[in-house]
């Protein structure tokens, strides 16, 4: 099968730029993996991962070796990259950029890669003055507001928030996040404006709407809401297409890939 990389209208507009995420079609991986799985970390064959990134890579027109890919560790921190940084966590895990849930950069033809297997993936660009940035944006990121985080390091290299664009890979929908008390209470008391009016509660069920946090946070940040574009894909209802840890508990992770030319 044909790997198909779902790209975003808005950004696909932009000259200069590009991008697309994966689903877990068209790879070699076996199960659970199956078949696209971009992850190094998660148990899988590194030759099969390996070739699915070499897969994925040739699909978008980036070459694989130059990947720059964060460790991705559910905090708040983000990564300025450049030039030098390219091939950091692109063939070996334990190489990725340490500690970082998000990268900006202005440097041209380096190719950033983030991965999830439900959390929401953010690309972010302002197409006047060439600043990327790619979220890693899990609910512990989220509370601690990496997405704003990742705004004010573009800042630092020139861009404008209000002239950014951003969009919200497919992730875990509000209708299938359900919550516990320990997550509420982290979220309230969070980085996260306004938390309670994320959450949804059904009877004796509460879930967030994660993907409606991160759009908020991306406002709180000043990125217009106008400028803001979400696929508006839950990942646990879509398990035939993208991978899924909250259904599936081991399984692959899909990517959302960017760069500028």
């Amino acid at each position: 099968m044909p790997i198909s990389l779902h790209t975003f209208p808005s950004l696909a507009r932009v000259p200069g730029l590009l991008h697309g995420v994966t689903d877990r079609r068209g790879g070699v991986s076996a199960a659970p993996y199956d078949s696209l799985n971009l992850g190094l970390h998660v148990g899988d064959d590194p030759r099969c991962v390996l070739e699915n990134r070499r897969r994925a890579c040739d699909a978008a027109g980036i070459d694989p070796e130059r990947l720059v890919v964060a460790e991705q560790v559910h905090r708040g921190n983000v990564a300025t990259v450049t030039a030098r940084d390219a091939g950091r966590g692109a063939l070996d895990h334990s190489a990725a950029v340490a500690e970082a849930d998000a990268l900006v950069t202005a440097d041209r033809h380096l190719p950033l890669m983030a991965l999830s297997a439900d959390c929401p993936l953010v690309i972010i660009v302002d197409p006047e003055r060439s600043v990327l940035g790619l979220v890693h944006s899990g609910w512990r990121s989220t509370a601690a507001g990496i997405a704003g985080a990742a705004i004010s390091a573009m800042a630092a290299l020139g861009g404008r928030p209000d002239h950014m664009l951003a969009a919200i890979s497919p992730c875990v929908g509000k209708c299938c996040y359900e919550v516990q008390d320990d997550f509420i209470d982290i979220a309230v008391h969070s980085a996260i404006v306004k938390a309670d009016t994320y959450l949804d509660r059904r009877g004796a069920r509460t879930f967030f709407d994660l993907p409606g946090a991160v759009r908020g946070q991306l406002c709180e940040a000043g990125v217009p809401r106008r400028n803001i574009e979400a696929s508006g894909v839950c990942t646990a209802c879509s398990t035939d297409r993208f991978f899924s840890n909250r259904v599936d508990g081991t399984t692959g992770r899909l990517a959302a890939l960017a760069m500028l030319l």
